[in-house]
């Protein structure tokens, strides 16, 4: 039998997990009015994290310069994390796109053709991603 005075008969307090901040939008828009609301919080959020940083955007700031309510900014994304995750998540499907579009243009050509226009489409991609997202 091991001797384990060593190990601690008691927790003194309990262990607390991180809260998992939610960055999934609330609900995705249907109409066109509210594809253009999100947008327009979408294109804010891009401009206020590029001139002022992620620790100084607030959804406040963020729905002032959308010209929307922050009741409408909250109908959809519940706080600034996910207006992040939503800038990413949509750069991302420009990346899959484009990298898809340009597979179906070069299907049959050589690799020494291929490969090199996929790498110039892929970084002139990057550089259009504003840089308060890219990776």
């Amino acid at each position: 039998m091991s001797d384990r005075s060593y190990l601690p008969t008691r927790i003194s307090s309990p262990i607390q997990m991180p809260r998992k901040i939610p960055t999934t939008p609330r609900k995705l828009p249907q109409q066109d009015r509210s594809k253009v609301t999100v947008d327009a919080i979408l294109t804010a959020t891009t401009h206020i994290l590029t001139a002022e940083g992620y620790a100084k955007a607030s959804t406040n700031r963020i729905a002032e310069l959308a010209g929307v309510s922050i009741g409408s900014l909250y109908q959809y994304f519940p706080n600034k994390e996910a207006l992040a995750a939503a800038l990413v998540e949509r750069h991302t499907h420009e990346m899959v796109e484009l990298v898809e579009s340009k597979l179906g243009d070069l299907f049959n050509a050589p690799i020494q053709v291929a490969l090199p226009e996929l790498v110039r489409a892929a970084i002139a991609l990057m550089l259009s991603i504003p840089p308060c997202i890219r990776c």
